[in-house]
């Protein structure tokens, strides 16, 4: 009697496909936390360094773009920096950050830059921290396994304890 072909049993995405840049992981994985909401938030993180160069991701840190209710353009990109002088090189620099933001996402998502100062900042790799999250205490046990189980196969410290800050902080938002 013939054997039968197996059907292959194994789903495209956990075929093999050799090594992915970190931004495709950090992607993905967002998406699973935020669905479509914060989605430019996470892009803009992953790439922040090929968006305004070098010298400027090591001193800034982009936090949150705001919209307007119900629009995603002419957004306020707000950027986190470690010391005074930090800020006032992005105040001279902003309108080249929003051309370069706004380039990157092929539309006119930044028409106005903050900045905050945060002199703790460390904008190493390996010295990001788990903050102290007030919503921590409103994400449930369950979301908080959630969240972990996302990020479990993060292999970065640092990008990690990021990602589970984000979700706890939209988990809780939502109470």
């Amino acid at each position: 009697m013939p054997q039968k072909k197996q059907k292959n049993i194994i789903s495209q995405e956990h075929q093999g496909g050799g090594l992915k840049s970190m931004s495709e992981n950090i992607c993905s994985l967002a998406q699973k936390l935020l669905g479509n909401k914060g989605m430019t938030e996470i892009e803009i993180l992953a790439q922040w360094k090929n968006i305004v160069g070098a010298e400027l991701s090591q001193t800034t840190l982009p936090m949150k773009i705001d919209f307007k209710r119900g629009e995603r353009t002419d957004g306020v990109l707000h950027l986190m920096c470690q010391t005074g002088a930090d800020a006032l090189e992005i105040q001279h620099k902003s309108q080249m950050i929003i051309d370069k933001v706004n380039t990157f996402f092929g539309y006119k998502a930044v028409a106005q830059i903050k900045t905050m100062q945060n002199a703790s900042l460390s904008l190493n790799e390996n010295s990001i921290k788990n903050e102290d999250n007030p919503n921590k205490n409103l994400v449930s046990a369950h979301e908080e396994n959630y969240i972990k189980q996302i990020v479990k196969d993060v292999q970065n410290e640092g990008l990690k304890s990021r990602l589970e800050s984000l979700g706890n902080k939209i988990f809780g938002h939502k109470k």
